[in-house]
């Protein structure tokens, strides 16, 4: 029997939406018209072959890596190697090979990067966390807050942007009082409140936080979502968001530089996954803990963040794209970390930013159709 892929067949692949860094699982189908992703739920979305380019993946045995050179760009990784030739052979002359001059490079960077795997390890472990921790404390402000406003019109265009004050409110409220203990300056950051069925929360580039209607239909109190907005304010006061787009930015760089050494490019695939992981976690870890001292210091509680988060996941359990926790995992020693800081803390004596009756508004004014 032929090892051939069938015209029907699927791929398992991973997609990268260009939106963010994280991945999402997808089958890979060659139509007539280009690449059809289907995700689970039936989703669907099509790429046309005239925006598909092969950028990696064309050496046997290494995973294939398209492009859809669109705005915003996004990528698809393969691992069935079989996909290449059924890619080329679906629509020949229609998909173009990324010119990237990658044999020399490979030989270059393999020969400077024998030791691979111990190399690797302290590449993506120290030296580009250290990097991109020290960049982004010194990208200009000005520059941060073009950046953020350009995923904002990409992520919450005004169109989406909720404007009434009755919806806007407890949120504004909240996130005004947590600056403040943070003792953040005026300008330093700022809340909008989007439509999305998604229960999402982050923050861009510049200090701005999106929170979803979905977010605030899904919580249960003012105490909640004060959780969810300190948690974000923490990764403003981290820089979180420009570390984490350097480090994207340092790893694709050194992921063009390996070319087509397949040997290289596994151990540099494994060790950046590693390395990504471990600096989500600990960026993840430093917003909670700085999201808990704002809580104490504004009266809240701190298990009001473990309760925000078991919430969330159990609107929709073992369904990873639920927003918040598809960027924000809470895997459970994260959820006992924030119940052990509960327990042995208490929340300063100071009265409520946000009271019953205005939190009931909100949840009224949102009624079906935010």
């Amino acid at each position: 029997m032929s090892d051939a892929p069938q015209p029907d067949a699927r791929f398992a692949a991973r997609w990268f939406d260009g939106h963010t860094a994280e991945s999402r699982d997808v089958a890979v189908e060659l139509t007539g018209a280009g690449l059809a992703l289907l995700r689970a739920g039936g989703e669907s979305r099509l790429w046309p072959f005239h925006e598909v380019v092969i950028v990696g993946g064309h050496a046997p045995g290494r995973p294939v890596r398209i492009e859809r050179r669109a705005d915003p760009i996004e990528t698809l990784v393969v691992d069935d190697a079989r996909f290449h030739d059924a890619l080329v052979a679906a629509r020949p002359g229609g998909v173009h090979l990324a010119a990237t001059g990658a044999p020399i490079r490979a030989r270059l960077v393999w020969g400077l990067l024998g030791g691979a795997g111990a190399f690797l390890a302290v590449l993506y472990l120290w030296i580009i966390p250290g990097l991109s921790r020290s960049v982004a404390d010194r990208v200009p402000v000005a520059v941060e807050r073009r950046l953020g406003e350009q995923a904002l019109a990409e992520m919450a265009p005004p169109r989406r942007r909720v404007t009434a004050e009755a919806v806007t409110a407890p949120a504004v409220i909240l996130h005004a009082r947590l600056a403040g203990a943070a003792e953040l300056r005026p300008g330093d950051s700022r809340l909008v409140v989007t439509r999305s069925d998604v229960v999402n929360a982050y923050t861009v580039p510049g200090g701005t936080i999106v929170v979803t209607t979905a977010l605030l239909r899904t919580l249960d109190g003012p105490d909640e979502l004060a959780a969810v907005i300190a948690h974000e304010v923490g990764h403003v006061l981290g820089h979180h968001v420009m570390r984490a787009l350097l480090r994207q930015s340092l790893t694709s760089l050194i992921e063009f530089a390996s070319g087509q050494h397949s040997a290289f490019d596994r151990s540099l695939r494994v060790a950046g996954q590693l390395g990504s992981l471990a600096f989500s976690r600990h960026d993840e870890r430093e917003a909670d803990d700085t999201g808990m001292r704002l809580l104490l210091r504004t009266g809240i509680p701190a298990e009001a963040l473990a309760n925000a988060l078991e919430r969330i996941q159990a609107r929709e359990p073992g369904v990873p794209s639920v927003g918040f926790l598809s960027t924000h995992p809470a895997p459970r020693e994260r959820l006992e970390h924030v119940r052990s800081v509960a327990r042995d803390t208490r929340p300063l004596a100071v009265p409520r930013a946000v009271d019953d009756a205005t939190w009931a508004r909100m949840r009224r004014a949102l009624g079906d159709s935010l």
